[in-house]
């Protein structure tokens, strides 16, 4: 769907996408929710270490050595 100000003018103005802009921010919304519950679900689950803040570096980077399983506390990767 496209909406312009009538006939007079519209060849001026750029043409305003409104059906899909209106569809981008419906799914913009869905996905930031699905995120969300997502974070939540990770950070309710019961029995599951954090990794310790000092592994990370200033810019909030994490060296691969110090990644480990939540559940098992192993080093290993499979």
């Amino acid at each position: 769907v496209y909406g312009a100000d009538g006939w007079r003018g519209a060849s001026r103005e750029k043409i305003k996408l409104t059906g899909e802009l209106n569809r981008a921010y419906k799914t913009i919304g869905r996905c930031k929710t699905k995120i969300q519950e997502t974070v939540r679900l990770c950070e309710e689950t019961p029995g599951l270490t954090a990794i310790p803040s000092d592994h990370y570096d200033e810019q909030g980077a994490l060296d691969s050595d110090n990644i480990f399983c939540a559940v098992c506390k192993n080093y290993e990767s499979t």
